[in-house]
């Protein structure tokens, strides 16, 4: 990135990958992802139908109908990839619903001999924290290896399964509203049972699981 790219991104200049993710931020810039956020993944995809002489660009929203924008974007349009220009701004209004059912047609761009490459910047969006409805089953062995269910919604690959602050073993992700694994060794009682996804975001089933 330029010096003023960076300071247009508010990203930092001497530090190639800002938010620490293992991703520099042009590449982050270059996918649609948020090069100030270490815990987002693939946002928003666009993919490219040629009508005539324009160009529509069609946004997907790949976190799916339960994530939601809660902040302005931009699309950059560029003849050099990765970089975009400054004066390249495409409108972004309205924004994409969740189901991510939004177009935007560059008209006239597919008149020339350039080679287009359209970058989404900055777009934020909220996930809901998982909810846990239920353990089955919800006690076990204070040696701990129950296989266990976590019933819910919003969970997300990679999350944690924590049962009375130590973490599960063997967890699967099986959809956003299961997740399997065997229960840690602990004391005798109930214990509080927690959901914590990637991002940060956390759910608890308070006396979720019970040690005997």
């Amino acid at each position: 990135l330029t010096n003023y790219e960076e300071f247009l991104l508010d990203t930092e200049a001497n530090n190639a990958d800002t938010d620490g993710d293992g991703d520099n931020d042009g590449s982050e810039l270059h996918n649609g992802r948020n090069p100030l956020d270490s815990s987002d993944g693939k946002r928003i995809t666009i993919s490219v139908e040629k009508s005539g002489n324009d160009i529509i660009l069609h946004f997907e929203n790949t976190l799916g109908e339960n994530s939601v924008i809660d902040g302005p974007y931009w699309v950059y349009r560029s003849t050099n990839d990765p970089h975009f220009d400054d004066n390249e701004i495409l409108p972004t209004d309205p924004y994409p619903l969740p189901d991510g059912s939004q177009s935007y047609i560059d008209y006239g761009a597919g008149s020339g001999s350039d080679t287009y490459y359209y970058t989404v910047v900055n777009a934020r969006f909220n996930s809901p924290a998982p909810i846990i409805d239920a353990v089955v089953p919800s006690s076990g062995s204070t040696s701990g290896g129950t296989s266990i269910s976590v019933y819910g919604s919003n969970f997300s690959s990679g999350a944690t399964v924590n049962i009375g602050g130590l973490n599960c073993t063997n967890v699967v992700v099986v959809n956003s509203t299961k997740i399997t694994c065997k229960t840690p060794a602990n004391s005798a009682g109930s214990k509080d049972v927690v959901v914590t996804n990637l991002n940060g975001q956390f759910g608890t089933l308070n006396n979720g699981f019970t040690y005997y």
